[in-house]
């Protein structure tokens, strides 16, 4: 799919999208700034997600665990842990998936929402705070 079109189906649900320099779609959700991610090559692929930066050394061990627990436990949502630096990393929450018009306006909200599951038990757990999954 085009950005375009993800752009338009995006604004039918209440979003407010726009194109970042990459060429990727930057929006907000919650107060959350999200972003889906295009492949040029694989025009019906895309990464609905959410990144997050300033974990540490000391958070390493928690992040890794609380990551790999997550992208367990939800259906088509990973917890990708990028620690490309040796003094702080990131993580980025997403559901990928192959997406047509029709199944991205029928599952975006649900896309969204799940993203917004796996920040919130994330936080929760690292927060040391129970888990509502």
């Amino acid at each position: 799919m085009k950005a375009e079109q993800i752009m338009h189906i995006m604004t039918q649900h209440g979003f407010a999208p726009e194109l970042d320099e990459d060429g990727d779609i930057a929006f907000t959700s919650d107060d959350v700034d999200m972003n889906i991610l295009l492949d040029a090559e694989d025009p019906d692929y895309i990464s609905l997600g959410a990144s997050f930066t300033g974990f540490g050394p000391a958070e390493q061990e928690a992040v890794y665990g609380i990551a790999a627990a997550l992208s367990q436990s939800f259906k088509v949502g990973k917890a990708i842990v990028f620690d490309d630096d040796d003094s702080e990393f990131e993580v980025r929450f997403a559901v990928e998936a192959f997406v047509t018009p029709e199944s991205l306006d029928r599952d975006l909200d649900r896309y969204v929402s799940l993203v917004q599951d796996m920040i919130a038990e994330f936080f929760d757990v690292l927060n040391g705070e129970d888990a509502a999954h």
